[in-house]
């Protein structure tokens, strides 16, 4: 459902799917006397950790609005 991981992390014992989902809005305006730029970036995160047989061990996953604003 989630489609192939942004990461396959290989441990000793384990597997790690990592899941990234980055969002990024731009707004701005060019004019020749003023310049203005707003740009958003939202990150949300799942990490899947399996045995070596294949089967779920964990999770973890974030759901963040990091209101991350560049001007």
């Amino acid at each position: 459902m989630l489609g192939p991981p942004s990461q396959l992390i290989n441990l000793e014992n384990q597997v790690v799917f990592y899941y990234l989902l980055e969002k990024t809005v731009n707004k701005g305006a060019f004019l020749m006397l003023y310049n203005w730029k707003n740009k958003t970036v939202e990150y949300d995160r799942a990490i899947f950790f399996f045995d070596r047989n294949g089967v779920l061990d964990d999770f973890a996953f974030s759901v963040e609005n990091a209101g991350y604003e560049q001007n």
